[in-house]
This record gives structure tokens, sequence and C-alpha cells, in this order.
């Protein structure tokens, strides 16, 4: 008799292996044979999920430079997309789309998927628009909650401060499926100007905010607020900041957490070289987080914006740095890899484009995964298109690419090299990213089709910077 174990899974006589949901690219298993007298053999195996593109989605109302698809969360079958400069003075939400006024107001959108169809199911705008609002510049979805930041909103509602400190704003679904808001939220002590709401993270007890313009002692150096749910109520319960904080270091411009585990991006912190970057580490202690590190690539450059993207998973860290230039040529990116020891968190790898090229902003966004990494390179300049196509060709500068990674404890390996399907020079495919269980989105903020809808029929007129986003599965 021999004991069979698949992915630390023990398989019971006569029954079937099913696997989780495998990502698309290679997935990594282990096999366990263990016999009665005690020895063990084991194997290891790749399975090669493949995948195509599922949708190419617009707004209903598309408009010039509306960047749609700028901000992007995708929880199972929903998908949330922000569009900061869209225009609109109605509120609400599903209001009038077509309704003119309050220039970059914003606006967010929620599409759900019925078997591999999706549909626009809500239309978000804050209750009382303003111009300039920019709502949706951040979102998240989880269950029967949506949150959408505004970095320049004014919670009171009156537009008398050109430098309005910004707020969140939190959708809820009712029993009968209904959406509606529930509440806006903002902090007491926020200073005008401070872009709360650039990031938001969204867990099933805690909602975390950016605000990488904070103000601490008359200077800017950003803050991250955490607000903890009851019932269905949220309630700011801390504030932090870097131990040191440091003027201009845009604390909180990035967001990751697992666990106990949070990691914050720092992106413009000069304290080793001008606007080299930095990540930093906080541990849960009882009720508490407390700073346990501050995070460097072990050689910084100048203008690199470590910290732009962050990824957490396990004892894992992963740093995007898209601004990173390598012998003074055009900022190619790179991402950082780091291990937690018992010394602290070291630097284990760096990855960069295998095809680098000029300007490609490798690392511009990060999701870490326990099988997977995903990057996004908004500034790649294939013109290849869909799964696998050659990154060697050069016909459409800034198109963006996507790269999946198989991982394997702290080792990585790319497996999928992903494109939209139809690349146009400069839509930055990429520049947002979200994966959940198979399905991968990938925002197009600068995509210029006019078009609407899913899956609309595509023309050669031109709707500037409307923006798109592409699902992937």
């Amino acid at each position: 008799e021999v004991q069979l174990r698949i992915a630390g899974t023990e398989l019971q006589p006569e029954t079937d292996w099913i696997s989780k949901p495998l990502a698309l690219g290679d997935n990594a298993f282990h096999l366990t044979l263990t016999s009665r007298s005690g020895k063990s053999v084991e194997y290891s195996f790749i399975v090669h999920r493949a995948g195509s593109q599922e949708a190419y989605i617009k707004s209903n109302h598309p408009v010039v430079s509306d960047g749609f698809g700028s901000s992007i969360a995708l929880s199972g079958n929903a998908l949330v997309v922000g569009a900061p400069w869209q225009d609109g003075a109605q509120g609400g939400v599903n209001p009038d789309p077509s309704n003119a006024g309050a220039t970059d107001s914003g606006a967010a959108y929620l599409f759900t998927r019925d078997g591999s169809e999706w549909t626009q199911r809500l239309f978000l705008k804050a209750d009382t628009p303003q111009a300039g609002d920019y709502f949706g510049s951040g979102v998240a979805i989880l269950d029967n909650w949506i949150v959408v930041g505004a970095t320049r909103a004014d919670p009171s509602g009156l537009d008398t401060n050109p430098a309005r400190k910004g707020a969140i704003y939190l959708f809820g679904r009712s029993p009968d499926g209904t959406w509606f808001q529930r509440a806006t939220l903002s902090p007491d002590d926020g200073a005008p100007g401070n872009l709360f709401g650039f990031r938001v993270l969204l867990t099933d007890s805690l909602i975390l905010v950016g605000a990488p313009a904070e103000k601490t002692a008359d200077q800017s150096t950003g803050a991250v607020y955490l607000f903890e749910r009851d019932g269905n109520e949220w309630r700011l319960t801390k504030r932090l900041t870097a131990a040191k904080p440091v003027a201009g270091g845009a604390f909180g411009s990035a967001l990751a957490l697992d666990r106990d585990t949070l990691v914050i991006g720092s992106q413009k912190d000069p304290t080793s070289v001008a606007a080299g970057g930095s990540a930093y580490v906080f541990v849960r202690q009882a009720d508490d987080w407390v700073e346990q590190q501050r995070l460097e690539p072990d050689r910084s450059t100048a203008g690199a914006t470590f910290g732009w993207s962050v990824a957490v998973q396990g004892d894992t860290i992963v740093v995007g740095a898209p601004h990173v230039t390598v012998n003074l040529d055009a900022p190619r990116g790179q991402a950082y890899v780091f291990e937690r020891t018992q010394d602290g968190w070291k630097q284990t790898a760096i990855l960069e484009a295998p095809q680098p090229r000029e300007t490609v902003h490798f690392g511009v966004g990060l999701i870490l995964q326990p099988t997977g990494l995903l990057l996004g390179a908004s500034g790649d300049g294939s013109a290849a298109n869909g799964l696998q196509g050659d990154a060697n060709n050069h016909g459409a500068p800034r198109s963006g690419a996507v790269y999946l990674y198989t991982r394997r404890a702290s080792e990585f390996t790319l497996s999928t090299y992903l494109k939209a399907s139809s690349p146009q020079r400069g839509d930055a495919f990429g520049i947002s990213i979200a994966w959940s269980g198979d399905t991968i989105a990938a925002g197009a903020t600068f995509d210029s089709r006019n078009a609407s809808g899913v899956n609309p029929d595509l023309n050669s007129d031109m709707l500037a910077n409307s923006g798109a986003v592409y699902v992937l599965r």
C-alpha cells in the first residue's frame, strides 16, 4: 500500500484529484509517494494552462480623456474600473452618463461575468461630483463592498479650497442586490492636497488608504490610514507614517498586504539618491502596526521610483522600480525580490524584461500569489498580439505588455508574455493589473478606439485616451 500526496493533499483510495483553478502559464505541482515502510519518493511536474482574451471592455458611454482603466480591481466574476478624468455633474448610482459639467469629477464602473459574458452593471459617481475630484483614482471590491478613492474630493461637498484633501466612497449591496452609496470617509486631520484615496486596499476587516502627499510637521511626506470594520460601519483606527518621514517621499503611493505583513511604497524617497525610492515593511503586533524595515535595492539609482508598486505573499516581497535606467539609457524598469530571513528582509533577485528596450516601464504594477507573479510593463513597444507573441517586434511603441511568472518559493520563471489583441501605439496596456483565480485583467488607460461596451466592433475612428480594459482567462 502506497500513500499518495499531490500538492500537499493526501489522495484517498479510488478518488480523483481535482486541482484548484490553474493560472495562465506554467503551474508547478509536487507528487509524493510514501510506502508503508516510510520511504518516500517525490516527483515534480508542470501543468501548462493556455488562455485567451475573453473580453475587450470600454465604458458604455466613452468620452475623450476619461482615463477608463487607470485603476482596476477584480474579485471572482466582478470587475471594478476607475475612470478618474470622466466628466459629469450628476451623482449617485447609475446617473445619466451623458450629463455634462464637473470636468474630471471621475467615475467607476462595475462589470460582472456570467459564464464568459461580461456586462456593465453599475456606473458610479460621487453623490455630489465636483470638478477635479478624480473619483476613481483607486478602486477595490470584495463581496458586498466597493471602495472608490477620489484624491481631490471635498468631503463637505463644498468646493471652497483648490487643494482639497480627498475622500473614499463606500458602496454597499443590500440583500435584494441593490447597490447604494453607504458612506464617505476622510480623516479629520487630513491636510489639503494630501491625495487621500490615491491607493485603496480592501479586506474583510480593513480598508487601507494611501495619502502620498500627506503632511507631517509641515512637510509633504505621505501617510496611510487604516479603517476597521464594525458590522456595516467603518471607523478610522490608525494613521501610519515612516518612523523617519522623508519630505517628498510619497509614502503611501503603493500598498500590499498579506496577513500580518504590510508593505508601503515610497516611490520618491530621496534618502539615498534623488527619487530613488524605498518601501517600508510593517508587521501587526497585537492591535498595532509596527515598522519593521525600510527596503532599498542593493544599488539605488536616481529617479528609479523603487516602491512605485509593491507585492507581498508569505515570506516574499517584490518591489517595482519602473523608471530604473541601465547604462544611462531610457527607463526600462526592474522588479526586486526580497526574502524574509532571521536577520530581516534580504534582496535575493532582480527581474527585468527579457528583451529590454527603451521606456518599457517594467514593474509599473505587481501582483504576487503563491504560485505566480503578475507584472505590468506599460511602456513595452512590441506590436505582437495575444499570448506568447514576438517580444522583439518593435512596431507599437508604448503599447504595453504584462508578464506572468511561475513561482516556486523565491524562484521566478517567465511563463507567459501577454499583449492586447490589437496593440496600438501609446495604449499603456498593463498600466493597471488585477488577478483573481484564473482571470487576469489589464487596463489600457490611453486606448483611443472609438467604441463602447463589451467586445465591440472596432473601427478606425479615434477617441483619444478614452481607455479600455482587457480580460484574459
